[in-house]
């Protein structure tokens, strides 16, 4: 539909100066011609139009006594193809707005109307006007039952709009006139022939952004796309999602735009967080509970396990030694099913995650099998276990977890086998450049289990006969939780077994790589620690007690108080005597103020704000490794703490650099993975200074290979395998310098870094910077010292 060569204008205004300006301006214009129609009335206005058509009406807003505003609506119901302007008596923004949100098509100012403007914005309308007639008119030759799509159309609940390929409002449905929301441009009746983005005109800057994203990518590219907004209606917030779908319609592509109100589900939604909420709240109490439990429950159990074990290292006659055995191994029982309850209800909590640290596969299974070791003699029973070579041996994950599921399994095997042999094997499953999924088996010539059981076993609180627990003990929850780690370990747990041949239990985990060099050195001898000042700060006597005799006939100088308001006078008392506490061990749970807030409080304190703080906890709680690190804590143990770990851990403490933030958290698996042996590679030229070095090494169980000078150094080396090199600087054919380049020059091209440490007789300033700069890690000046060089090895290799 195109605009007649003569346009049709009624002309509603009162004043005779202002009819005869715009009779005037209309009338002279020869292309196109205008035939001016005037009145002076609404009423006279409605009855014009009602009789006959009208392409564009100019009404006067200031007419006395009449609501002009009302009137387009009432015009569009007689004449809906009639494009109405609103002629105002000078520039007004505000009511300019308010025309077109009620279905004017524009407004224009007496004050600078002429006949360019009015010309140009009397066409547009028409134009307009005549453009959405023909949209309509397309829309409804789009389809064969256009009445059918009306009413189905109309029907749909979301305030509902077609567009073209532009973005103009074809038509929309019944509900929107209904849709009413603050803040948009314009209703139904004046949508047709419209721009959708001009209907958001008025929208939040964000939501119009989106909607004009929205437009651009649907017209162009995706079939649909969907945002949600909010609006305020009145002191309500109004919530919608908006939707546009593309289609085709006879070669031609529409789009379908919803706005769908979904306050309810909102208001649903959020109910439905505040009941997570709630009962996260109810989740955090009951493992506060737990924890609390689990310390009251742990802490006599720490003196009963280590008194027990103190007595069992002193001179004993056969039954006094068997009575404690019974108790030692009952702690143990009573330990691991208070494990086991407390992991379940992390499980049911889902509050149950893994840590992902480096470890030693080898040192997991073999301290595995060395601590069922005992129980496996007393039955008789061979506990054997194989680690193939091509399974490397440093992985990243949870040693804790894959100990924990491994003892279950193994412990389940020996309770069931009364005589032959239990088997841990492991294989590789697959791997890629950065993990491997292991798959361990445990198998035993136990009494073997139903098939009908088989799937039930991994249940809680399940075993394979009633009659179980009472000849074999044991609660049912091992393999429920041995199934959830596995699970957390992105494995799966199954079993094989046939009844009194024997089972199979099998599971599959995956692990990261690990680095290629791993940190660890034997354990240091306890003359080292001799005169170290340590404080114990417990509330329970018998731990106290405990610790302290830990102490014995190590040198280490131990003073023991009960609360924090001790620890920290017993603390400003030793820095006034001039003999300072080098370390702190503090007990996390404590009834007047915890091991963190103590922790705080001494970081706090500038005078013994160096005090390094190692704590002793009898549950540890998820969080608490991140909680340290982030107070600077350097230590974390579980009890009970064995003496050698605990003689271990003061030593790396003290070795620790003073940066907290490249410095790691000790705790009692850092200690077990940092115990094996060191490959060291010696460049030394000096007969005297080579033998020494390597009686120092071998002396804590390090393996060393001896070269003498840069040359060999840099040729050894290629052969890989070493965790460190101790190299000299001055050497005949090559010195550690020209040496220290060329490994780092092989570096670049790829190999694995290795650490170096460089020794030298020369102690000049700058001396370390120098070699530093030349690519070397530390410098250790001579004469050596053995515990510089076991200090400057420590640091490096946990840096």
């Amino acid at each position: 539909m195109t605009m007649a060569d003569t346009i049709q204008v009624l002309l509603v205004e009162a004043g005779p100066e202002d009819t005869c300006l715009a009779q005037a301006l209309l009338e002279e214009t020869v292309s196109p011609r205008f035939q001016t129609t005037h009145v002076k009335t609404l009423d006279n206005a409605y009855r014009l139009v009602s009789e006959s058509h009208f392409d564009v009406a100019l009404i006067a807003l200031d007419l006395e006594g009449e609501n002009t505003m009302e009137s387009v609506a009432r015009i569009h119901t007689i004449r809906p193809n009639t494009a109405v302007i609103f002629l105002a008596a000078s520039d007004d923004p505000q009511l300019a707005l308010q025309a077109i949100e009620c279905g004017a098509q524009d407004t224009l100012s007496r004050v600078r109307m002429d006949r360019p403007l009015l010309l140009q914005t009397v066409c547009q309308a028409v134009e307009r006007q005549c453009r959405a007639q023909e949209l309509r008119n397309d829309f409804g030759r789009e389809h064969d039952d256009g009445q059918l799509l009306r009413s189905v159309f109309d029907s749909l609940p979301m305030y509902s709009a077609v567009l073209d390929e532009n973005g103009t409002v074809l038509t929309q449905n019944a509900a929107w006139r209904d849709f009413d929301v603050v803040g948009f441009l314009f209703g139904p009746a004046v949508c047709e022939g419209r721009n959708y983005l001009e209907y958001c005109e008025r929208a939040p800057q964000s939501v119009r952004e989106i909607a004009v994203g929205a437009l651009e990518v649907v017209i162009h590219q995706a079939a649909e796309f969907e945002y949600k907004y909010s609006q305020q209606a009145g002191e309500e917030t109004k919530w919608f999602v908006v939707s546009f779908h593309a289609f085709e319609v006879g070669g031609k592509r529409r789009i379908l735009v919803t706005h769908e109100d979904i306050t309810e589900r909102e208001h649903s939604e959020e109910e439905l967080r505040n009941a997570r909420v709630a009962a996260l709240e109810s989740s955090r109490m009951k493992s506060e509970f737990l924890a609390s439990m689990s310390h009251e429950i742990r802490t006599p159990m720490n003196a009963v396990m280590g008194m027990t074990e103190l007595i069992l290292d002193t001179k004993l006659s056969p039954e006094q030694r068997e009575y404690l055995n019974i108790i030692n191994a009952s702690s143990d029982s009573l330990l691991s099913l208070l494990n086991d309850i407390l992991d379940f209800s992390k499980i049911e909590a889902r509050k149950l995650e893994l840590e992902s640290i480096p470890f030693s596969l080898s040192n997991i299974i073999g301290d595995t099998v060395k601590t069922l070791q005992h129980r496996a003699c007393q039955k008789g029973i061979n506990l054997l276990y194989e680690v193939p070579e091509d399974i490397p041996d440093v992985l990243k994950g949870d040693p804790s977890r894959l100990r924990q599921v491994l003892i279950n399994l193994m412990s389940n095997s020996i309770k069931f086998t009364d005589d032959g042999t239990v088997m841990v094997r492991i294989e590789m499953e697959s791997q890629t450049d950065d993990a491997v999924t292991l798959h361990f088996s445990v198998v035993d010539d136990g009494i073997g289990i139903k098939p009908d059981k088989q799937r039930v076993i991994f249940e809680s609180f399940t075993q394979a006969e009633s009659s179980t627990t009472r000849t074999y003990g044991g609660t049912g929850l091992g393999l429920a939780i041995s199934a959830q780690l596995v699970d957390l370990m992105q494995g799966k747990i199954w079993v094989e077994s046939e009844e009194g041949q024997g089972s199979a239990f099998h599971f599959t985990g995956v692990f990261e790589k690990g680095p290629a060099t791993n940190p660890r050195s034997s354990l240091a001898s306890a003359h080292e620690l001799r005169g170290l000042q340590v404080l114990i700060v417990d509330d329970s006597e018998s731990a106290r007690r405990t610790l302290v005799e830990s102490f014995n006939d190590t040198g280490v100088e131990p003073v023991a108080v009960s609360n924090s308001i001790e620890a920290v006078a017993a603390l400003h008392a030793s820095v006034a005597d001039g003999r300072p506490y080098t370390i702190a061990m503090v007990d996390i749970q404590m009834p007047d103020t915890d091991g963190f807030d103590l922790a705080k409080k001494i970081r706090a304190d500038p005078v013994i704000g160096q005090t390094r703080i190692v704590l002793i906890t009898a549950a540890g709680q998820r969080g608490d490794a991140a909680r340290s690190r982030k107070l600077g804590i350097e230590g974390y143990l579980i009890k009970p703490v064995e003496p050698r770990d605990l003689l271990e851990a003061i030593r790396v403490v003290m070795a620790l650099p003073e940066d907290a933030e490249n410095r790691p958290l000790v705790t009692r698996h850092f200690l077990k993975e940092r115990r094996r042996q060191l490959n060291i590679l010696l460049a030394e030229d000096d007969d005297a200074n080579r033998r020494l070095a390597i009686h120092l090494l071998q002396k804590r169980g390090h393996s060393v290979t001896a070269v003498k000078n840069g040359e060999e150094a840099v040729d050894t080396l290629s052969n890989g395998g070493f965790d460190l090199v101790l190299m000299d600087l001055e050497m005949p054919e090559m010195d550690g310098f020209e040496a220290t380049a060329a490994i780092r020059e092989r570096e670049a091209a790829g190999a694995d870094h290795v650490p170096i440490i460089a020794l030298t007789a020369h102690s000049m300033k700058g001396d370390r910077e120098r070699c530093l700069a030349a690519g070397m890690d530390d410098y250790l000046s001579k004469p050596i010292k053995a515990a510089d060089l076991f200090q400057k090895i420590e640091r490096l290799m946990l840096s």
